[in-house]
């Protein structure tokens, strides 16, 4: 996360989206404008944009998946 240049407001943001709990309060509250707007910003000022999508939510369907995004980024940069 450091590398990414992000502001401090955005690094929190970050943080909160490490716990389903709390994003699911947030979303409760009609809250997360603001990690929108973060997502939006990045995705128009990015070169290139990806979307990754699982079959499942489990612990093996996140590994899966981070291994075929490692995949596709080695080859990319190879």
């Amino acid at each position: 996360i450091e590398t990414l240049e992000m502001s401090a407001a955005d690094r929190a943001g970050i943080q909160l989206c490490r716990s389903w709990a709390a994003l699911q309060v947030v979303s409760r509250i009609g809250g997360g404008h603001a990690l929108e707007k973060g997502a939006r910003k990045a995705m128009t000022e990015a070169a290139g944009v990806g979307l990754l999508f699982m079959d499942g939510a489990s612990s093996r369907d996140f590994f899966q998946g981070g291994r075929a995004l490692q995949r596709l980024w080695l080859t990319a940069t190879k």
